[in-house]
């Protein structure tokens, strides 16, 4: 039966071969176009994939049929060869017949029957496969399919159950929203109800506090009006106080530089007459001539002490502190008042205790408070002793000084007033202290400044003590008098130029103060006067051309308009550096507070003021030149 089959289909197969065969002949192509079309193909086998050669030996083979049946034999096998490398069922079938068909018509009849059983069996195979692979590939989509509804049925539960939870889920959320805003709601109304009840109690309080408030506040406003008043009235009480201290201050200003300016000429011509009537031996005009000048220096002492208070009271003193030898101070005292207490039959008795420290105090104001103190003592005291005597209180550390006498004392009532104010006893014994309570105010607003403490007892008819608590600042103690401080000054005032070989520039105004000047100094060497800034300026800058700068320039304050000391001083130094280096001393009646520091911070190198003491003046001169020298 397989080989009446097989016979059935080589017939069928050499039909077809037969028909393909006339087909190709009356479409067989040339040979030249047959043979550069195998060149061809031969080249791209070269070059080709491994899994392309078996397609390209079959064209090769089928080309080589019609002129070359050996050669188109030989490609089949290669092909079949090719395709089974790579699996080419199709290239392998094609050679097949190929082969089957080459055999049959070189009449061998077994080979081509065993090409033609390979092809069919091939066939039978790749039909096979083909089934199998078709029914394989239903069964994996099958399962496949099962696999995928089992998913997604499980999937469909999932999603089932989730949504049945979220449904759930909402409307537990949307039932609890719904209570939850059905409370708030009811909240809202509770507190909209609440909010009108204290919005009505609120206004309510409000009237009854604003009308309580305005029933109060109606005196307070009253009481703020009358206090807003007396602010105004106080401030204008204060203003015309200040205005009114301003004009005491003015006045004493221009009081002291108008007293003070006739008091240089009466003390100096005074001074002067004592020198000429001492020369000539004239005792009774040197007297005269003598009370001249204590009557005008109680006047310039008196003047001083008014301005220092009223400086005090105004807050415009200052305390210079500085280490001070308590000894040189009352040293100092012991000389200005030692004669006049000789003159007048008193004891006069000093004691210094050698363990008193340096004291840290304004050495010019203590000197002033001394001063004052012994200068009462002395004046008032008629018999009997003036005595100082120190100590040193260690557990204290404070400095004790006591001025005692034997005067005639004074009243209580009138010792508090004269502590208190300017004001002197009117009646007894009381009414000799006239003039001494400016001294005793002025001497305990110093005291005070200085931060120790001041004490008057006094009995009438047996004296007063006054003593002064000083506190001291615990360095060594003194050793000696002499002090190196004051050494130094003698030493050098003693190399200082020596009067009578200098040339002394003055400027003054004032006629008399001028001549008092030049008959002070004319024993100093060559005197040169002017009597303001133009003509200062106009001599210094002759003397200048001649080769002439002085040794020593004096000048006054106030001067014409419009000039000054201090813008002449400043334009001397402008115009001529070499006065740069010169002394500058200002000599003025102007002596307030703050004038001296005033006139020193503007340039001028020292200060004395009026009424000038002739060895006061000589003394600034020789510092002044050893300090320039």
């Amino acid at each position: 039966m397989r080989y009446y089959i097989l016979g059935i289909l080589l017939c069928l197969f050499s039909q077809a071969t037969f028909a393909v065969g006339q087909e190709a002949d009356t479409n067989t192509p040339s040979l030249s176009g047959i043979t550069l079309t195998i060149d061809s193909l031969e080249n791209q086998l070269m070059n080709s994939a491994t899994h392309e050669k078996a397609s390209i030996y079959l064209q090769i083979a089928y080309l080589y049929r019609n002129i070359n049946k050996n050669r188109s034999a030989e490609y089949c096998r290669l092909a079949i060869k090719s395709g089974a490398d790579t699996k080419k069922s199709v290239a392998i079938s094609e050679a097949y017949h190929l082969l089957a068909d080459f055999y049959k018509n070189n009449q061998v009849a077994d080979s081509a029957l065993y090409y033609l059983q390979l092809a069919v069996d091939r066939a039978a195979v790749e039909s096979k496969s083909q089934q199998e692979a078709i029914v394989a590939t239903y069964q994996l989509d099958k399962q496949v399919k099962r696999q995928s509804n089992k998913k997604l049925e499980l999937f469909s539960r999932v999603v089932l159950g989730m949504l049945a939870i979220f449904v759930l889920l909402l409307f537990v959320v949307v039932l609890r929203h719904f209570k939850a805003n059905r409370s708030l709601r009811d909240k809202m109304n509770e507190s909209e109800g609440n909010m009108k009840l204290i919005k009505v109690q609120t206004t309510e309080f409000k009237h009854r506090v604003e009308m309580e408030v305005g029933n109060q506040i109606e005196p307070l406003n009253v009481q703020l009006t009358n206090a807003r008043q007396r602010d105004l009235d106080l401030k204008k009480k204060l203003k015309q106080l200040e205005e009114s201290d301003y004009l005491k201050n003015a006045f004493l200003g221009s009081m002291s530089h108008d007293i003070r300016t006739p008091l240089n000429g009466i003390l100096g011509f005074s001074s002067l007459l004592q020198t000429e009537l001492a020369v000539m031996g004239n005792a009774q005009l040197y007297e005269y001539s003598s009370n001249i000048e204590q009557s005008g220096t109680q006047l310039t002492n008196l003047l001083d002490n008014i301005i220092d208070i009223s400086s005090i009271e105004a807050n415009m003193v200052e305390v210079e502190w500085k280490l001070e030898v308590f000894s040189k101070i009352v040293k100092e005292v012991e000389e200005n008042y030692v004669k006049r207490a000789k003159d007048k039959g008193l004891v006069f008795k000093v004691k210094i205790d050698p363990k008193l420290p340096k004291l840290k105090v304004d050495g010019v104001k203590l000197t002033k408070v001394i001063n004052l103190l012994v200068d009462n003592a002395v004046k008032f005291t008629e018999t009997g002793f003036v005595t100082i005597n120190t100590a040193f209180n260690h557990q204290k550390n404070i400095a004790v000084i006591q001025i005692k006498d034997t005067g005639p004392g004074i009243e209580p009532d009138t010792l508090k007033a004269l502590l208190a104010s300017f004001q002197y006893g009117q009646q007894g014994k009381a009414q000799i202290y006239q003039g001494k309570g400016i001294g005793l105010t002025l001497a305990h607003r110093f005291v005070s400044l200085m931060g120790g403490d001041f004490f008057i007892t006094s009995t009438p008819d047996s004296g007063t003590t006054v003593t002064l608590a000083i506190p001291c600042d615990g360095k060594q103690p003194e050793t000696t008098d002499a002090t190196p401080s004051t050494e130094f000054e003698r030493a050098t005032l003693a190399a200082a130029p020596q009067l009578g070989q200098i040339s002394i520039f003055i400027v003054e105004d004032d006629r008399m103060n001028r001549l008092v000047l030049e008959k002070m100094l004319k024993a100093t060497g060559k005197i040169t006067l002017a009597e303001d800034g133009d003509d200062a300026l106009t001599k210094i800058e002759q003397a200048h051309n001649q080769g002439t700068v002085f040794q020593v320039m004096l000048f006054d304050m106030q001067l014409p308009a419009p000039w000054d000391g201090i813008t002449l001083m400043k334009t001397v130094k402008e115009r001529i550096p070499e006065y740069k280096t010169v002394p500058f001393i200002v000599q003025t009646a102007f002596a307030m507070s703050g004038d001296k520091d005033h006139y020193i911070s503007s340039g001028f190198d020292d200060y004395i003021s009026k009424p000038i003491s002739k060895t006061e003046l000589f003394t600034i001169i020789q510092k002044q030149l050893l300090l320039k020298k």
